[in-house]
C-alpha cells in the first residue's frame, strides 16, 4: 500500500528521495494504523493513507513535517545531495525542500482513484447524527451540458474542485473546519446569492435529484436559457444500488445538520430558503469529488426523450413560455398534475414504456416507466385486502409506509405508492435493494406486452 501510494507521486518522487528515506518508518506506522482501522477495500485505504500523510506533512509539528528532517540533517551534519538544493540562491534551501515535500503529497493525494464518500460518523460533531446514507432513491438524475459547472459525461461526474485537481477535492466535507464546511454548503446551494462567485475556492459538491420531472424541466430550461441544442443537453441516471454507502447524501439533511451552527444572519436566511420554500423541495442529493459512474448508469439526451414521445405523454412540457423557468415551472406542473386525480389511458402506458425502453438502456424498463407515469397523480388499482374506503383513503394507506426520502417531491411519493401496489409489503419501500427490485428485474427482460400487463395491474385505465 505504501509503495503504491509513493509511486502515484512519480513526478516528485526523485526530488524527495532523502526526505522519503527519513520518514519511511513513520509512513509505514501510519499505514499500519489505517490497516487496523477496519477499512476493507484497498482503494479507500490508500486514499486514507494519502490524506493522513498529507495532513501530517503540512501541519506544524506534524509527524511528517520537514522540520523534523531538517533537525536531523543539522544534528547529524549530513551532507544533503546537490539535487535537493535550490538553483535559485534567493530561495532558501529548507523552503525549497519543504515545498517539494508538500508537492509530493499533493500529487499522491490527487492521484488516488477512490471516490470521496460522505462519512459523518468520522466527525465528532456528527457521529451520533443519522444521515440515512443507506436509504436513498434507487435512481438519481443529473442534468448537464457543455456549459455546466464541473465536468459530467458518459463516464464521470467531477466537481469544479476535482476537475482542476485541488487537494481539497479529496477531503470529505465532514472532515473540514465547521465554518468552512458551512460556507461551502451555502455557496453550493445558493450560488446566485454569492458575490464574486468565481473568486471563491472551487466547489467540490455536485447536485443530483430524485425527481425525473425536475431533471427534465431543467433540461428544457437550459436549452432556452443557454441556447444549447437538445442533443447536447443530457441527463445522467445513476443506479445508487451499485455505489458504495456514503456516495450520496440528502442535501436537506446536510443543511439541517449545519443549521443550528450557523451564526451569520444572511447564511441562516439562505438555509431557511432552501429548507422551507416549496419550489426548492426537489429531492436534491449531493456527491463530492469525482464519481465514476460508467457501468452503473445511463446517459440520455433531451433530444432522445423528445423523439421518443415525451411531449405525447406530457404536452405541457412543450409550451414555450414554461421552458423559460425552472423551479417555478416544476412547482406549477407538480401542482397542476397533483390536483388532477385521473385514470390513465392505454396509450399513456405504451408511451411511458417506449420512453423507458428506448432511452434508458440498461436500466429497469418497468420501473422507469412507472417513474414517468408518476409525474401525474394517477388512480391506482386496488390491492386485495387493503383498507376500504374512497380513493383518497386508499392512497393514504399506500403512502403510509413511504420512507422519509420518498415523501417529497410529490411525484416520487406517487412512484413509491405505485410500487407498493405491485408489491404490498411496506418494508420493501424502506430498503431499495430488497424484494421488489429482483421481482421487477425479472420482468424487465420480457416483451412490451408483458410489461403492459404489469402496468395494468398498477394503474386504473380509462375505458
Amino acid at each position: 500500500m505504501v509503495s503504491e501510494l509513493i509511486e502515484s507521486a512519480n513526478h516528485h518522487k526523485q526530488d524527495n528521495c532523502a526526505v522519503l528515506s527519513y520518514f519511511a518508518d513513520d509512513v509505514k506506522r501510519i499505514a499500519l494504523e489505517i490497516l487496523s482501522g477496519g477499512e476493507e477495500r484497498q482503494e479507500y485505504q490508500i486514499l486514507n493513507l494519502a490524506r493522513r500523510c498529507h495532513q501530517q506533512a503540512i501541519a506544524d509539528g506534524g509527524l511528517l513535517h520537514c522540520d523534523r528532517f531538517f533537525n536531523h540533517v543539522r544534528q547529524e551534519k549530513i551532507s544533503v545531495p546537490i539535487s535537493t538544493r535550490s538553483a535559485d540562491p534567493n530561495i532558501k534551501y529548507e523552503a525549497t525542500v519543504n515545498q517539494g515535500w508538500i508537492n509530493f503529497w499533493n500529487e499522491a493525494l490527487c492521484n488516488c482513484p477512490a471516490p470521496v464518500l460522505f462519512k459523518p460518523h468520522a466527525s465528532p460533531l456528527f457521529s451520533s447524527r443519522d444521515f440515512q446514507l443507506d436509504k436513498v432513491p434507487r435512481y438519481l438524475f443529473r442534468t448537464f451540458d457543455r456549459k455546466s459547472f464541473g465536468r459530467t459525461d458518459e463516464n464521470i461526474v467531477a466537481s469544479p474542485a476535482s476537475e482542476i485537481r485541488t487537494v481539497s477535492s479529496k477531503f470529505d466535507i465532514f472532515s473540514l473546519d465547521t465554518d468552512l464546511a458551512m460556507s461551502i454548503v451555502d455557496r453550493h446551494m445558493n450560488p446566485w446569492r454569492v458575490k464574486d462567485y468565481d473568486k471563491h475556492a472551487p466547489d467540490n459538491l455536485m447536485s443530483w435529484t430524485s425527481s425525473l420531472l425536475y431533471a427534465v424541466q431543467y433540461a428544457l430550461y437550459r436549452r432556452h436559457h443557454y441556447g444549447c441544442a437538445s442533443d447536447e443537453i443530457k441527463i445522467c441516471v445513476a443506479d445508487t444500488t451499485k455505489f458504495d454507502r456514503g456516495q450520496f447524501v440528502h442535501a436537506r439533511r446536510l443543511l439541517q445538520a449545519y443549521y443550528d451552527l450557523v451564526r451569520q444572519a444572511d447564511m441562516r436566511q439562505n438555509f431557511d430558503t432552501r429548507l422551507l420554500v416549496y419550489i426548492y423541495q426537489n429531492g436534491e442529493y449531493l456527491s463530492q469529488g469525482t464519481l465514476y459512474h460508467a457501468g452503473r448508469s445511463c446517459v440520455i439526451s433531451l433530444a432522445a426523450l423528445e423523439e421518443s414521445g415525451l411531449y405525447s405523454l406530457y404536452p405541457e412540457f412543450a409550451v414555450p413560455h414554461r421552458q423559460a423557468k425552472w423551479a417555478i415551472t416544476t412547482a406549477h406542473l407538480r401542482k397542476l398534475w397533483t390536483e388532477q386525480h385521473v385514470s390513465s389511458t392505454y396509450r399513456e402506458l405504451e408511451v411511458a414504456l417506449s420512453l423507458a425502453r428506448t432511452c434508458f438502456v440498461g436500466l429497469n424498463v418497468l420501473e422507469i416507466a412507472i417513474i414517468f407515469l408518476s409525474f401525474k397523480r394517477r388512480k391506482l388499482k386496488r390491492v386485495r385486502g387493503e383498507i376500504p374506503g374512497g380513493d383518497e383513503n386508499y392512497l393514504r394507506s399506500l403512502e403510509e409506509h413511504i420512507p422519509e426520502w420518498g415523501r417529497k417531491p410529490q411525484e416520487v411519493r406517487q412512484y413509491l405508492a405505485a410500487l407498493r401496489v405491485l408489491r404490498p409489503n411496506p418494508r420493501v419501500l424502506d430498503d431499495i435493494t430488497e424484494e421488489i427490485y429482483p421481482m421487477i428485474g425479472s420482468i424487465a427482460a420480457e416483451t412490451d406486452g408483458g410489461l403492459i400487463q404489469v402496468l395494468l395491474k398498477c394503474f386504473s385505465i380509462l375505458l
